[in-house]
């Protein structure tokens, strides 16, 4: 099995295990995740600047009341929202970990989350 192979397959499966998030973002995300938080010259940062910086789309389901979900993403997982030009979605950008990301797929509402990760770092 050559090399790409192995990839497409790696990709595959996590389109299979998570549908919802862009397995390219979770592939972002699993990467930058491990390399910040065993990176020995990041040991002096707060726990928080160890997880990768993320800027993301949500996609919901149609007539989903986008205002209760921008509340919710604000109230319960403190993250800052607004909805873009494009029906159904909302942008964000905040530090997260891919179980955050996870977590997020459980909302029935949701049809897929796309966007990128960044390893940002400011103290």
């Amino acid at each position: 099995m050559s090399v790409q192979q192995i990839y497409d397959n790696f990709k595959s499966d996590l389109e299979k295990k998570i549908p919802k998030l862009d397995p390219n973002l979770t592939q972002e995300m699993l990467y930058l995740q491990n390399k910040l938080q065993n990176d020995k010259n990041l040991q002096r940062y707060k726990d928080e600047y160890k997880q990768p910086f993320a800027e993301f789309y949500i996609k919901y389901k149609d007539n989903v009341d986008l205002d209760n979900k921008i509340e919710s993403l604000r109230k319960d997982r403190n993250l800052k929202s607004t909805t873009t030009d494009s029906a159904n979605q909302v942008f964000v950008a905040n530090r997260m970990s891919i179980d955050d990301f996870i977590a997020l797929t459980e909302d029935p509402d949701i049809q897929k989350i796309t966007g990128k990760a960044s390893p940002i770092i400011r103290a």
